[in-house]
């Protein structure tokens, strides 16, 4: 996803070996058969994942997602909550609370996806669909932050550049903050179509649609 895709999904495109009942085996081992059987728990789901990477990446990945949550959910909250009593919201309190509603959303429902995919759990208690509304929704709170952020510069530059020629009024700031998400939101329809649950226990796009040339030019 653009800007939005966590170093621990990329993984192989490489089908893990088919398993069942009789023959269980682990790691790189499998073709060979000095694999060893696997335990119970969520070990099974991340028997999946192909990434190699060191421990301490691994553990100080999750602990910046947790921190994210931490401070993200209650901070913006208190935000959405201050800046909603404005009464008199100036251009500057409107992108405000775009961002913040954006910044919530991310930190309650994509921070939280990333560590259930990192720790094997994903595949077991979520669905396609919900795969799909997630990356749907974390695609367009992303662009919408980024947007948003392009029309605070430019309303500083208005501001300071062209102070007595023309301003971005409230209600104007407001109108361009509703066209930003709605556009962003059709833009980012076709993550409900490309992403779902993938056999190794992430949501991603379609394996079959990875090499797609449309799909590669989406996310450039």
């Amino acid at each position: 996803m653009s800007g939005d895709t966590p170093p621990l999904a990329n993984w192989s495109l490489a089908e893990p070996p088919e398993m069942n009942s009789s023959s269980h085996v682990t790691g790189t081992n499998a073709s060979n058969g000095t694999g060893t059987a696997p335990q119970d728990g969520p070990g099974l789901a991340r028997m999946a994942l192909v990434p190699e990477i060191p421990g301490w990446v691994s553990s100080l990945y999750l602990c910046m997602l947790c921190l994210s949550i931490l401070v993200g959910v209650p901070g913006n909250a208190l935000t959405l909550a201050a800046y909603a009593r404005i009464k008199n919201k100036t251009s500057c309190d409107w992108y405000i609370l775009v961002v913040a509603l954006t910044d919530l959303a991310s930190c309650l429902f994509r921070s939280p996806v990333y560590i259930l995919e990192h720790k094997g759990v994903w595949l077991r208690y979520s669905t396609s669909d919900l795969c799909k509304f997630i990356s749907w929704l974390s695609q367009t709170t992303v662009c919408v932050s980024i947007f948003i952020f392009a029309l605070v510069a430019i309303d500083r530059y208005i501001k300071l550049c062209h102070t007595f020629k023309w301003n971005i009024s409230p209600k104007r700031a407001r109108l361009l903050c509703l066209i930003i998400v709605v556009t962003n939101s059709v833009l980012a329809a076709p993550c409900l179509y490309i992403f779902e649950n993938l056999t190794r226990g992430v949501c991603q796009v379609k394996v079959p649609l990875q090499q797609n040339v449309l799909v590669k030019g989406y996310y450039r």
